[in-house]
């Protein structure tokens, strides 16, 4: 017996939460049927990787990997490119706080070397003042070549 009827209802809910959880443990995953698989867009990966090829680049950005996971049907987060800290701010604001704002470039793979990585930014301003402050540094460390805008995610 229960003291209380409060104590009586906390110990039935922590015993429902485990046997709830051992059904999740014990839960075979579903594989799926044979023929129902639905082909990757070698197409679009062929495009992306001649692209890389013909600029003379041996490496994919972040963008063209995660297309290429996408063609194979692999989920990824989506990643939008931003050319200056007003669009990056716009961008943010739509996704919503906290955001990651990260380099963009062809040539840079690194890209925390150059400051191009800012987590856990929490306002428009943070968003504009990281950007502008990546821009200046790789621009100033690589070239402006090097910079060809971030990504918010």
């Amino acid at each position: 017996t229960f003291p209380y009827p409060d104590n009586a209802v906390k110990t039935f809910n922590y015993m429902w939460k485990h046997n709830e959880n051992l059904k999740a443990l014990y839960e075979t995953p579903m594989i799926e049927p044979e023929g129902e698989e639905v082909a990757p867009d070698r197409d679009v990966v062929k495009e992306i990787i001649e692209s890389a090829r013909q600029t003379g680049r041996v490496i994919l950005s972040e963008e063209e990997s995660k297309r290429v996971l996408s063609a194979y049907h692999i989920p990824v987060l989506p990643i939008d490119i931003v050319i200056s800290p007003e669009e990056a701010a716009m961008q943010s604001d739509r996704m919503g706080y906290p955001v990651a704002l990260k380099l963009h470039s062809h040539t840079i793979t690194h890209k925390m070397d150059v400051g191009g990585v800012v987590l856990n930014l929490q306002n428009s301003e943070e968003v504009q003042d990281a950007f502008s402050t990546m821009k200046e540094v790789v621009c100033e460390e690589r070239g402006e070549e090097h910079f060809l805008g971030a990504t918010v995610q």
